[in-house]
């Protein structure tokens, strides 16, 4: 395995790591309003496809001016907001199979 796999390797573990402690830090602070929606609202799932394309539209525009006005406003934030999602949105779906 050639040195920059390996640190890919790496790094892809350490963000999977970061999506993780950051899903529990939101479910501790706002609970697990993501499912609980889904399961109440039959409009949740569309609505929440829609904030997943505001977070890319928000990734376009971060990256398009380089930096942002808001300052904890980070590129890599936005990307694991996105991922963490998708995630979420794929678990529901998975768990409401069963």
């Amino acid at each position: 395995m050639e040195k920059t796999e390996k640190k890919n390797i790496t790094t892809f573990h350490d963000t999977i790591k970061s999506m993780e402690e950051l899903y529990e830090k939101k479910n501790a602070d706002y609970g697990d309003s993501i499912t609980k929606n889904l399961k109440e609202y039959k409009q949740a799932f569309p609505s929440y496809l829609f904030r997943l394309k505001e977070k890319v539209d928000r990734c376009l525009s971060i990256y398009d001016k380089g930096n942002v006005e808001v300052k904890d406003e980070k590129l890599e934030d936005t990307l694991l907001d996105i991922a963490n999602y998708a995630v979420i949105l794929t678990t529901y779906i998975k768990n409401k199979e069963k």
